[in-house]
């Protein structure tokens, strides 16, 4: 009777248009709505690139596209969408010391409007838009967030900072969301 009552999914890998980046997409039937998951990886960057990319995550829901008043998000959710751009590291299962730094956008949209979102995300993509006040203001988030974290878990930092001395391995996670990440903040905000 369970199984009889789950909605029916269409899982597809599909590449988006010609570009050479899989897209996999998940279709649900019974609602309407199509879950679109893109990934890439971040090993070609260099490391004060890659230190860059957690502030863009938070950036990127507050960024316009040009000769746009409303942010993307607030575009994308007029029209039936909802998105997330994130940046995380990976420890490979087998090995541990392998650690793949990744970059994720999720799109879940009315599949009839799928058309117009990824139209929106593609002119995103190639001139992003962002102000001032929304970088000072992320900027005073993560901040705030790595205070947060250090009162509650700054023994996981002290082991992160530990382990460096140990291997190479956990520089991509320092540089994302570690010690290093935090100083770069704070000379970034001053």
């Amino acid at each position: 009777a369970v199984q009889e009552s789950l909605p029916e999914l269409d899982v597809v890998l599909e590449p988006l248009n010609g570009l050479s980046l899989p897209v996999q997409r998940v279709r649900l039937h019974e609602t309407g709505l199509s879950h679109l998951t893109f990934s890439g990886s971040l090993e070609h960057l260099a490391p004060e690139v890659l230190a860059t990319l957690p502030l863009y995550g938070s950036l990127a829901s507050r960024s316009r596209i040009e000769g746009q008043e409303q942010t993307l998000t607030a575009q994308l959710q007029s029209g039936g969408a909802l998105w997330q751009f994130s940046v995380d590291t990976h420890h490979a299962p087998n090995d541990p010391v392998q650690v793949r730094a990744e970059w994720t956008l999720s799109l879940k949209v009315l599949s009839e409007r799928l058309p117009e979102a990824l139209e929106l995300l593609r002119r995103w993509i190639l001139d992003p838009q962002f102000t001032l006040h929304a970088l000072n203001q992320c900027l005073g988030e993560r901040l705030h967030s790595f205070e947060t974290l250090m009162v509650a878990q700054g023994h996981n930092l002290a082991l992160l900072q530990a382990a460096l001395g140990v291997s190479a391995a956990p520089l991509k996670r320092d540089a994302l969301d570690g010690w290093s990440a935090f100083e770069r903040l704070q000379t970034w905000q001053e």
